[in-house]
């Protein structure tokens, strides 16, 4: 079992996550121009604004379910506010956010074909409502609370914020590399 981290270390954590994706999408990807934003290497990859996009669906997902989960928490023990990620968060965390791996989209996560530039102020915003419920969780159980993800998959409240804000990074740093290779396809004359 993975070491309980207090719930203030665990929330201020997040919180700095929360703000250097934010910081990242509002300096790096906003002042850029369209067509540079929805540059694709291949039809295989996804532009910056897909990946934004996606992370757009992705929050209104998890958001919604955390939501729901809410009103049936368990409240904080005194003494006990710790966060303790489950053995599956871990090891599906492992997986899913290691750069040499690509695991499928669901339909639903997947962005559009052409997302507009109004993403990226979407995702700004929702990074607020990610602050938000992290106010709103301050004094429920984070390790003891389920949230059903969807029909037999369900994490606790602490390792579905963590997932969220963690994604987040991923595909920021994701979006970084399409900017990375536009820049050396720019470089070569192509």
């Amino acid at each position: 079992m993975a070491q309980p981290t207090p719930k203030a270390s665990f929330v201020a954590g997040l919180t700095r996550r929360i703000d250097l994706n934010r910081r990242a999408v509002q300096t790096e990807f906003l002042p850029l121009p369209e067509d540079d934003l929805s540059w694709r290497r291949d039809d295989r990859t996804w532009s910056v604004l897909q990946c934004v996009d996606h992370l757009n669906r992705t929050h209104d997902y998890y958001v919604q379910r955390i939501d729901a989960a809410i009103p049936r928490a368990v409240p904080a023990r005194a003494g006990a506010d710790v966060y303790a990620p489950t053995w599956m968060a871990r090891a599906f965390m492992g997986f899913a956010f290691n750069p040499l791996v690509s695991i499928p989209t669901l339909s639903e996560l997947a962005p559009e074909e052409a997302p507009s530039a109004g993403a990226l102020n979407e995702f700004i915003t929702r990074q607020s409502t990610v602050r938000q419920l992290l106010d709103a969780v301050a004094d429920l159980d984070l390790t003891h609370t389920p949230v059903p993800l969807q029909a037999g998959v369900r994490f606790n409240l602490g390792d579905c914020l963590t997932m969220l804000v963690r994604h987040d990074g991923h595909h920021i740093r994701q979006a970084r590399a399409v900017l990375d290779a536009l820049t050396a396809t720019e470089a070569v004359g192509g």
